[in-house]
């Protein structure tokens, strides 16, 4: 689970160590971020709050969270080249 804090956020981070303790005793893997000067929707870009900046940043960490996390390997039944993870089923 990837969880993406804003530093001002004080009604949502007032939940995050419990959250935190939560996965960490269910053995989950997870990354908690917490971006600094960003507040409550940060990554909205149509509203007040807007931090392009954290908000840039946060894009590139759930891209590179995905990307190790949700990327899918070819089954051993899909041919290996030119295999599409969505016709062969081999989405993890």
């Amino acid at each position: 689970m990837l969880a993406v804090y804003a530093e001002l956020d004080a009604r949502v981070n007032a939940t995050r160590a419990t959250a935190e303790k939560a996965l960490k005793d269910a053995g989950l893997e997870h990354k908690i971020l917490s971006f600094e000067g960003a507040d409550h929707a940060f990554f909205n870009d149509t509203g007040q709050r807007y931090n392009a900046r954290a908000a840039t940043e946060a894009y590139q960490e759930l891209l590179d969270w995905f990307g190790t996390h949700l990327a899918w390997r070819p089954s051993s039944k899909a041919p290996l080249s030119g295999a599409s993870p969505f016709s062969q089923g081999a989405l993890l």
